[in-house]
């Protein structure tokens, strides 16, 4: 019963410091540190052990390759933005879509191929671009550019965490077709993901909107050479993944300026550079790490994990709540299923492996990493559009619910 307590404790109040100071626009990453440090100070935490978390926290190689990540996007983005590619990217959409509705997620999705950490922030600047004149709040472009940039990750095997639940499917089954199987069960997810994205909140702007639509071979020849540098990254993510992505992003940087480097001054470049530089992201990208060194070094995801698993709950809950808690409080896909589907897999391996069933473990783990305030693509894109964290939320619970059906289907049948 105490460890419930403590449990429960956590993730109250971590959610409740969040929805209260997100409606006063309070900075996210200072609100992720005051919730990490009321977790060490509830838990009584021996003043080695915050040093280690500290520690782990600033040797975490992870978290600097992830500031430079960020500030590579924005350089990149404000570099297409300044010598007019993604405007006119943008431009040769909206004559193709007299519906703007159509080519909002456009951009996250084709940007949610690329499996990085805070990729959101890649794709913001096209969203609000296509968004300049229209009647949307900063709400609906936080919405939409999260929302459809995750919608992949279920089905996509670029992402980590696809890769990781594959390989431990594997170990304990031995199927040669697993990752046909997994598909089969997780494609409806992706589907019923973009279908609520679009039923809850893109319906409501096609209504106001003409659809006719000049769409023609033309159009779509103009529109690849205005994003041809985006498509070439992504082709190098996919082909050439071993090459690490801050490299990669560098090189088509680099070559996207010298192929334009008429339209850039040095005067340009500077402002660039310096428009590129937040120090509120180094906070959030720091606060983000030190609550998840937070999390391991005391504990919680573990006993969490344990005392679910041990708790006499039906076992269609269990699965499906395990990964969503941990999901919640890592914000990272690969966490939760590094954490709990070693605990789970045994649970649905008799008398034959249940397909359904890591479906909904996945589903349950996937609803709390998209739900998670340390999820970075989640916040960076709160900061960005400068939206209220809990009308984001308000969104992002509706458009859950067709997919939230499937997992009452997985676990019945």
């Amino acid at each position: 019963m105490l460890e419930f307590l403590r449990i429960l404790y956590i993730i109250l109040f971590s959610g409740t410091v969040i929805f209260l100071i997100s409606r006063k626009k309070f900075p996210v990453g200072i609100t992720i540190l005051f919730i990490s440090i009321g977790i060490l100070v509830y838990l009584a935490v021996p003043l080695d052990i915050i040093r280690k978390i500290l520690f782990q926290t600033f040797q975490n190689y992870l978290m600097y390759k992830l500031m430079v990540v960020i500030f590579l996007i924005l350089f990149f983005s404000k570099l297409l933005k300044e010598i007019g590619l993604l405007d006119e990217a943008v431009f040769v959409l909206e004559k193709s879509f007299n519906n703007k509705s159509k080519i909002l997620p456009v951009f996250p999705a084709l940007i949610g191929l690329l499996p990085m950490p805070g990729g959101a922030m890649f794709s913001a600047p096209m969203v609000r671009s296509i968004t300049n004149n229209m009647e949307i709040r900063n709400e609906d472009k936080t919405f939409i550019n999260y929302w459809f940039r995750h919608m992949w990750e279920p089905i996509l095997p670029l992402y980590p965490g696809f890769i990781l639940q594959l390989e431990l499917v594997i170990a304990v089954t031995n199927h040669s077709n697993a990752i046909l199987r997994i598909l089969l069960w997780q494609l409806p997810i992706t589907i019923l993901i973009f279908l609520g994205g679009y039923i809850f909140k893109l319906r409501s702007f096609s209504k106001k909107q003409s659809n006719n639509n000049t769409l023609n071979l033309k159009n779509i020849y103009s529109l690849l050479k205005k994003i041809w540098s985006i498509l070439l990254l992504i082709f190098l993510v996919i082909f050439f993944n071993r090459i690490d992505f801050a490299l990669l992003i560098a090189c088509v940087t680099i070559l996207t300026a010298l192929i334009y480097f008429k339209k850039l001054s040095t005067e340009l470049i500077f402002k660039i550079l310096k428009d590129s530089l937040s120090v509120m992201i180094v906070v959030l990208i720091f606060a983000v790490f030190f609550f998840q060194s937070t999390m391991e070094g005391t504990g919680v995801l573990n006993e969490i994990s344990f005392f679910l698993s041990n708790s006499g709950i039906p076992i269609a809950i269990v699965i499906f709540v395990i990964p969503l808690i941990i999901g919640v409080l890592s914000g990272l896909t690969i966490t939760f299923i590094a954490i709990t589907f070693p605990l789970i897999i045994p649970l649905i391996s008799t008398p034959e492996f249940s397909y359904n069933l890591i479906a909904l473990a996945f589903l349950g783990g996937y609803f709390g990493v998209l739900l998670s305030p340390v999820h970075l693509c989640l916040v960076l894109t709160n900061e960005y559009f400068e939206s209220h964290l809990n009308k984001v939320y308000f969104l992002l619970f509706k458009s859950m619910l067709l997919a939230g059906i499937y997992g009452i289907f997985l676990s019945l049948i």
